[in-house]
């Protein structure tokens, strides 16, 4: 009898597997293990999973992050560290003005400095940063303008999962959601009703080319136009366990 064959999902199967077909309005996923075009140790460029546009990943010259082989649990992983970080030009799923949210698996090799996951920020182009503040507190803000954090999240050097939910329509005490390792955080107020819609490229691993950068890992990058649901935010986590 012939055996049948297991889901792609890299925690043994488990549902969802694919979570940027399975998770409805999924605008980007970039995955360590998928659509990598390499130098040596280096990361080149990272095909977008997702439909809709072809949201490629870009090194940065001399700074394109490196390609990990493993994480200690067999899992690959980018590698941020020395100043290295991604570009991906501006698009029109990638300028939700009103509901949005993200999700990545991190590992900071350091904790107590600024560390930036997702961005969309240049000189006079700021528009969001999504990343992990001084104080281990997870960070939203729309140009320091209105910014946001949750409480104190671990402030150890493991992987962890961190994601971001954003909707505008909401009371400003509402509007924004951090999770970390799938659980909700408790979250200030933030007053942007919406976010700007600049033709800023998105950044991983840093903002501006130069700000809060991410000296450790990322990896399983989502990026959706619409606000994700608490069980939705659990079950992208559970695609890929570095844990």
């Amino acid at each position: 009898m012939s055996r049948r064959p297991r889901g792609r999902g890299r925690g043994g199967g488990r549902v969802p597997n694919y979570p940027w077909a399975r998770i409805p309005g999924c605008a980007a996923w970039w995955d360590a293990s998928l659509g990598l075009v390499r130098s040596g140790a280096n990361v080149v460029t990272v095909a977008d999973q997702a439909a809709g546009n072809a949201d490629t990943l870009t090194g940065v010259s001399g700074l394109e992050p490196q390609w990990v082989a493993t994480d200690g649990n067999g899992y690959p992983a980018f590698d941020f560290a020395g100043g290295r970080y991604f570009t991906c030009p501006d698009s029109a799923e990638l300028s939700p003005t009103v509901t949005l949210s993200l999700c990545c698996w991190a590992k900071r090799n350091a904790t107590g400095v600024d560390h930036a996951l997702i961005s969309q920020r240049t000189a006079g182009q700021a528009r969001m940063l999504f990343g992990v503040e001084s104080s281990n507190r997870l960070y939203l803000d729309d140009g320091n303008v209105n910014f946001v954090q949750s409480t104190i999240v671990s402030t150890d050097t493991n992987w962890h999962h961190c994601a971001v939910t954003y909707d505008g329509a909401l009371a400003a005490a509402s509007r924004v959601i951090f999770y970390f390792d799938g659980v909700a955080l408790a979250t200030g107020v933030f007053n942007a009703s919406a976010l700007p819609n600049t033709t800023s490229p998105l950044q991983l691993g840093m903002f501006n080319g130069t700000g809060w950068p991410l000296n450790g890992s990322l990896d399983s990058i989502g990026y959706w136009g619409r606000t994700l649901s608490a069980a939705e935010i659990l079950a992208v986590r559970s695609y890929h366990p570095h844990a």
